[in-house]
């Protein structure tokens, strides 16, 4: 009866092996899966991370807006050396609100003749004061721009997202574009970015 149970002890303590490696083995081959997808959906630098689907390397197209002051506003890529286009929606996106801090940064560390920086207002229908609240209230001193119909400029420019930044070089060529960048970390690196771009 002692050896019966021996048996069936040590048949157990054998299944109870296999069990143990085989549920191993599957788990080690769904971390695997895990690590490959995380390996594909993580940016290879910082030009992937922050590229919008905008065609680089196109003409920039010209428009003119009325800023929140009521002046007549005409893009001209030979007023600096680059021009930052930037698309917002301040009443409904709240990465355009973290992302505030970014373009105040960039439009005071550097001289408007080098890089020149607009704000454009996406949404329809937006009130005066909603828009002058915006700029006031996040203290950039750049104009602030109002595409009264909403998405005229946008759409000439391939822009589906806000925040999405454009930099436009002084011939009037598209050189980068990208959506928010909202940790300190992106901040500095798009700030290296747009250093290296007017260094050219």
């Amino acid at each position: 009866m002692s050896q019966k149970k021996n048996v069936i002890y040590l048949l157990l303590v054998l299944l109870l092996s296999i069990t143990a490696v085989a549920l191993w083995q599957s788990n080690q081959e769904i971390e695997a899966t895990i690590r490959s997808i995380r390996l594909r959906a993580i940016p290879r630098d910082l030009q992937e991370l922050n590229t919008a689907f905008v065609p680089v390397g196109r003409d920039a197209p010209p428009f003119e807006l009325v800023d929140t002051e009521g002046n007549l506003i005409s893009f001209n890529p030979t007023d600096a050396k680059l021009t930052l286009l930037i698309f917002v929606n301040p009443t409904d996106c709240s990465w355009c609100l973290l992302e505030t801090t970014l373009w105040k940064e960039l439009s005071e560390s550097y001289d408007p003749n080098n890089l020149r920086v607009l704000g454009i207002i996406t949404k329809e229908a937006i009130s005066e004061r909603e828009a002058i609240v915006f700029k006031i209230g996040r203290e950039l001193e750049f104009p602030i721009l109002v595409d009264e119909k909403g998405h005229d400029v946008s759409h000439e420019y391939g822009v589906t997202h806000t925040p999405t930044r454009i930099l436009v070089d002084r011939t009037g060529k598209i050189v980068d574009a990208g959506y928010s960048v909202h940790d300190p970390i992106a901040h500095d690196l798009y700030k290296k970015k747009v250093t290296m771009l007017l260094e050219i």
